[in-house]
C-alpha cells in the first residue's frame, strides 16, 4: 500500500514540474497563449456572427491587422 501511494506521490510531483516548466517557457500575448487566442477569436467571430451577418464585405478595414496586434 505504502509503495504505490510512494509511486503516486512521485507520479503526481513529476507532471507537477513537467507542467510548470512547460507553461514558465510560455510567451504571453502571442499565438500560443490560450488567453490570446480566445480574445482574438472572441473579438472576430462574435462580431462576425451578430453585427456583420458573416459578410466580409462589411468587416472594418484592417480588422486583420487589429486581430493579430490583439487590439480592440
Amino acid at each position: 500500500m505504502k509503495k504505490h501511494l510512494i509511486v503516486l506521490i512521485v507520479l503526481y510531483a513529476l507532471l507537477a514540474l513537467l507542467s510548470l516548466n512547460r507553461h514558465s517557457k510560455a510567451v504571453l500575448y502571442s499565438f500560443t497563449s490560450e488567453i490570446w487566442a480566445d480574445r482574438a477569436g472572441y473579438f472576430v467571430y462574435m462580431p462576425a456572427t451578430f453585427i456583420y451577418n458573416w459578410d466580409a464585405d462589411k468587416l472594418p478595414n484592417g480588422i486583420t491587422k487589429k486581430q493579430v496586434l490583439g487590439l480592440q
